[in-house]
């Protein structure tokens, strides 16, 4: 069996890792479902302050004993300091493309600024570059200076079935459902803005947004000033999916992705989406049946898209089994596949 290794800066801890948390764990599934023998190595931690970063940047400087393994994948820059010297063995996974993440986050600037950096040199000495959309790819090469040659595009591996069957039985109510860490680049605060509006029109709607992160200090004022609101945090799993079963819409005003995880385990579960029209999350939503894409987040416009989608009520799961098809573990195993048996021809 063909052995493969995941360098990682990140846990498989959502509370700590958001959406790169759940992309990896989907990174082992299709490449299990590939015939892969996968080994995670957590080989650094990713920082968010300066002692963090110093800390990292030690880290990286030991390199584990990669001999065994026939392809290095190294998520987020993980591995730049010795890619060069794995040769054709050696993948660039830019799940975070933190560089395109700098917009949206200045507070954040500093470390994430020089890990953003880390990213960009593990891609030059990759042998290959690989990003969740064509969006992501398209700002890989832009913002890293990566020729489009050497950038190929898989999206994450999402089991459409396996979510469903988790699912617990659940009335749906009039609840408008958010899900994500809170980032600046998410926009919760457009979503609370909007919400008197919805709660004038439905006044049983009730908000619930998943996450937690830096911007929950600032979002608290806001959350608290409506009724209707709430900032649950983390939340178990289990609660976490009776709230996909039992809400009717799914709410997602994020400015900044890669690939949208979130929006596609709504979907999943059944539930109408009002999303802002970022370009990676409509590479996979546009046009699917109980889908609002909208370019205008004022709170107006987006109040009156969920309003119409709680009345409108849930969507049948077959409507999506396109999508389905296309991001099944196995789907997606089968392109690592071809990925990675062709370095080892190349190599």
């Amino acid at each position: 069996m063909t052995s493969v290794a995941i360098l990682t800066c990140w846990p498989d801890d959502v509370s700590v890792g958001s959406g790169t948390a759940v992309g990896q764990r989907s990174l082992r599934d299709a490449l299990s479902s590939a015939g892969f023998d996968v080994a995670a190595l957590r080989t650094s931690r990713f920082a968010t302050s300066w002692p963090g970063l110093a800390a990292r940047r030690i880290a990286a400087s030991r390199r584990p004993n990669l001999r065994p393994f026939a392809a290095v994948l190294g998520i987020d820059g993980e591995g730049w300091r010795y890619a060069s010297k794995l040769g054709g063995r050696y993948v660039a996974v830019t799940k975070a493309v933190l560089a395109d993440v700098l917009r949206y986050e200045p507070q954040r600037l500093g470390p994430l600024t020089i890990q953003a950096d880390w990213e960009r040199k593990s891609a030059e000495r990759a042998a290959v570059v690989i990003a969740a959309s064509a969006y992501a790819a398209e700002r890989v090469r832009a913002l890293y200076r990566i020729p489009a040659a050497r950038i190929r595009v898989i999206p994450e591996a999402f089991d459409f079935a396996a979510w469903r069957a988790m699912l617990p039985r659940a009335e749906r109510g009039p609840i408008v459902l958010a899900v994500g860490h809170l980032y600046r680049r998410k926009n919760y605060a457009a979503l609370l803005e909007a919400w008197p509006l919805v709660r004038a029109a439905r006044p049983d709607a009730r908000l619930v947004i998943v996450g937690d992160g830096p911007e929950r200090e600032r979002l608290r004022p806001l959350a608290s000033a409506t009724p209707g609101m709430r900032l649950a945090g983390h939340i178990p799993r289990a609660e976490l999916l009776a709230l996909y079963a039992g809400a009717t819409v799914f709410a997602h005003p994020s400015l900044q992705e890669n690939f949208g995880i979130s929006p596609l385990e709504a979907v999943a579960s059944g539930l109408r989406v009002v999303a802002y029209a970022q370009e990676a999350v409509a590479e996979n939503l546009a046009g699917l049946d109980g889908v609002h894409l909208t370019a205008d987040l004022s709170p107006a416009r987006l109040a009156l898209l969920i309003v119409d989608a709680l009345a409108a009520g849930t969507v049948a799961p077959a409507r999506h089994e396109a999508l389905a098809a296309r991001l099944a573990p196995a789907a997606v195993g089968r392109r690592w596949r071809v990925l990675i048996d062709g370095l080892a021809r190349s190599g």
